[in-house]
């Protein structure tokens, strides 16, 4: 998992953040993730790969996300993943806020060690 493509999601927060309100974000964002995984092909078993938090850090709300599977048949680079999902929650968000996610108050940013 060190090795892998990782996501970054930042959120500009003004306020504290409740817990419940976070975890639940995360929730979605995890489910969200996953349904695109399986519905564009990438891996065949359902459920099989998630999302997990492999560090927070201070300021505002900063995730560096990694992808894992259960299961040994996610063989494709989670670099291609991570970037089509990223595009389609700026196309969603853009259709729902009017806006793209950085002027919308968070951020999704995708490394990987090789770039």
């Amino acid at each position: 998992m060190a090795d892998g493509a990782t996501l970054t999601v930042t959120l500009k927060n003004q306020r504290p953040v409740e817990l419940v309100d976070l975890t639940t974000s995360f929730l979605a964002l995890g489910q969200a993730y996953e349904d695109f995984v399986y519905t564009r092909g990438f891996d065949p078993v359902a459920g099989n790969v998630r999302l997990y938090i492999r560090e927070l850090k201070s300021g505002s709300i900063v995730a560096e996300l990694a992808s894992m599977a259960e299961q040994a048949s996610f063989i494709i680079d989670n670099l291609d993943v991570f970037a089509g999902f990223v595009t389609q929650i700026d196309e969603i968000t853009k259709f729902f806020v009017g806006a793209s996610n950085d002027k919308a108050g968070f951020k999704f940013q995708v490394q990987h060690p090789m770039i």
